[in-house]
């Protein structure tokens, strides 16, 4: 009798294949339920409990029923949190229009001195003065989360009326004129572990975990047990695991290599609906996805965007493809040679965002057009920026910007101060093409 020599890498004992999908992949994912998470303190009184340690208050102590008669909004947040940080401002603009109707209170197990240090760092934040619970042992016990932002909606009777993710003028208005609001419900505290793949987590599958040679997850978006965003290598660069929140134009990027590289005007959705997958909803899961690709060790990146390129395709029913197309893009450019109004006075390396005001100190060139390009203003680029100013990438450069890159106008205005614009035209770039099959 012959054996059957194999090398023991390709001994296939078995292939998981995993999409969580009740629909056929020609009807997407239109059809999909969503299950809403709750949680139980919603529609109940919330307890009278004493707050201690507050700070930005006329009273360094007070009681849940002091705030009877206005709106209370609990917003759990860490010093660490960006998220958190970005929507100070917007809170400190609602106390200020809605006044003593409301009251937005901040709250934090950190101390005090954490807090202070945060606010007197950060320059977007220096003239910004909410109340805030500070070193928090009680409130976090009874709105217990594991995520932040955490925000707790309490009305002027003390009913709990939302545990969410956020709160904005348009709810307040509703609250104050005894209309009903409708926000989704934040509920993160499961029997969740992040280190386990998405579909141990949802399907308690009891397999034998080290037999997986490759697996992908397909799921609507959960904002509770939606992985992060990136690429998990191995000691010897390989990519072991693909794991990301995303919308088809952010999966197909990820597919082909390119990840961050590529501006959404270099997805050319050419099939047809197309248009329905730009209406994004990741509250409710609509046209936004959970994905994860996890591969045996020593896969080349090759294989696995390969084998992410077909099976989205088998998905989603297309043919995609990388073609080079004259593109649409805004050019950055110098319009004077001189750039000693960017050039770095020195100190410590920082950037931050808040409202729609960009600063960097000290920072490369490189990292600034890259921070513009992909999302650290507001109001993304519509079109792929292309950096033709021939700075060097790693010349150290000051920047500060306030603007809104929906206003090509106020852009260069902002930009003409160290001697840049922006100007629309067309270039010859690769492009990803996604057709009907």
């Amino acid at each position: 009798m012959k054996k059957s020599i194999m090398p023991q890498r390709w001994l296939l004992i078995g292939i998981l294949i995993f999409f969580r999908l009740n629909v056929a992949c020609s009807q997407g994912i239109h059809s999909m339920p969503f299950v809403a998470p709750t949680d139980p303190a919603i529609g109940k009184p919330c307890p009278d409990v004493e707050l201690s340690h507050i700070i930005n208050y006329p009273e360094s102590q007070a009681r849940i029923s002091d705030f009877k008669g206005k709106i209370l909004i609990i917003d759990f947040y860490t010093t660490h949190c960006r998220g958190c940080i970005l929507s100070f401002p917007k809170y400190d603009s609602l106390q200020k229009e809605f006044g003593d109707k409301i009251q937005i209170l901040l709250c934090t197990g950190e101390p005090e001195d954490a807090v202070r240090k945060l606010f007197s760092r950060i320059q977007g934040l220096k003239n910004i003065h909410l109340a805030s619970v500070v070193s928090d042992t009680v409130l976090r016990n009874i709105f217990k989360h594991r995520l932040v932002p955490h925000v707790v909606v309490i009305d002027k009777e003390g009913i709990v009326r939302a545990v969410t993710y956020g709160i904005n003028k348009k709810d307040i208005e509703d609250l104050l004129a005894g209309r009903e609001i409708n926000l989704p419900v934040k509920n993160d505290m499961l029997d969740y572990n992040p280190e386990t793949p998405q579909m141990i987590n949802d399907y308690n599958y009891y397999g034998r975990k080290d037999h997986f040679y490759f697996y992908t997850y397909l799921a609507p978006f959960n904002i509770t047990t939606s992985p992060p965003r990136g690429i998990v290598k191995d000691s010897l660069g390989n990519i072991i695991r693909i794991e990301l929140p995303a919308t088809i134009q952010s999966i197909y990027k990820m597919a082909y290599g390119k990840g961050d590289q590529f501006n959404n005007s270099r997805i050319w959705m050419h099939f047809k609906d197309a248009s329905s997958f730009k209406k994004v909803d990741w509250d409710k899961g609509i046209n936004c996805y959970t994905y994860e690709l996890i591969l045996h060790p020593g896969w080349p990146a090759s294989k696995a965007y390969k084998f992410m390129q077909s099976q989205l395709d088998a998905f989603f029913n297309l043919r995609s493809s990388m073609q080079k197309e004259n593109v649409k893009c805004l050019v950055l450019k110098r319009i004077s040679p001189d750039i000693s109004k960017l050039l770095t006075k020195g100190g410590k390396a920082y950037g931050e965002r808040i409202g729609k005001t960009l600063i960097f100190k000290n920072a490369a060139w490189w990292i600034i057009v890259n921070s513009i390009n992909w999302g650290m203003v507001p109001t993304p680029p519509p079109l792929q920026i292309v950096d033709k100013t021939n700075i060097n990438p790693y010349q150290k450069v000051d920047i500060d910007i306030n603007t809104d890159f929906a206003d090509m106008e106020e852009v260069n205005q902002s930009l003409r101060k160290y001697g840049l614009v922006l100007s629309v035209e067309s270039l010859p770039m690769y492009v990803i093409v996604l057709k009907d099959r």
